[in-house]
């Protein structure tokens, strides 16, 4: 059985990478004409770098302004924050409903983990903080406390 929980698991992180580099395309098209996009939700090679996942857009005309810019950077984060408040849900339910839901919902406080060490130049939070004009410690720190929430909250459940 715990088989099936390795799968769940496995499946989950691949639609956490679908999940978070639709976000960035999302929203790269609410804040502008975006002629064409494509993702990849698995490990490659961009421009001679490795790449865990990627959305990669062009865009029609100017690109939009920089604050819009580093919405799409962040715009993940509001997936993220939506799978730890779906970890309430799993509070009413039971059996393998209850772990398979706990299993994706934490595939989205792991993204929110993840993208908070934001460490690299290249990262969604280094970038989103740089173009929003705000320190990289405060969306560090809100995705960290929203992380443990989530897993407290995870936790709590079987309580």
């Amino acid at each position: 059985m715990i088989w099936v929980y390795i799968l769940a698991a496995i499946v989950s992180w691949l639609l956490w990478n679908v999940i978070h580099e639709m976000s960035h395309v999302v929203a790269a098209k609410a804040f502008g004409k975006v002629k064409s996009w494509t993702i990849k939700p698995y490990p490659h090679m961009h421009n001679g770098s490795f790449r865990f996942a990627g959305a990669y857009w062009d865009w029609e005309g100017d690109p939009p302004a920089t604050a819009a810019r580093g919405m799409i950077s962040l715009a993940p984060r509001i997936m993220n924050f939506l799978a730890i408040e779906l970890i309430i849900i799993t509070f009413f339910l039971s059996g393998m409903a209850k772990l398979l839901l706990l299993i994706f919902c934490l595939g989205g406080v792991v993204d929110m983990f993840v993208g908070s060490i934001g460490y690299g130049k290249r990262s969604d939070l280094r970038r989103g903080a740089e173009r929003l004009e705000i320190s990289p410690w405060k969306i560090r720190t809100a995705g960290l406390a929203a992380s443990v929430v989530g897993v407290l909250a995870a936790i709590a459940s079987f309580l």
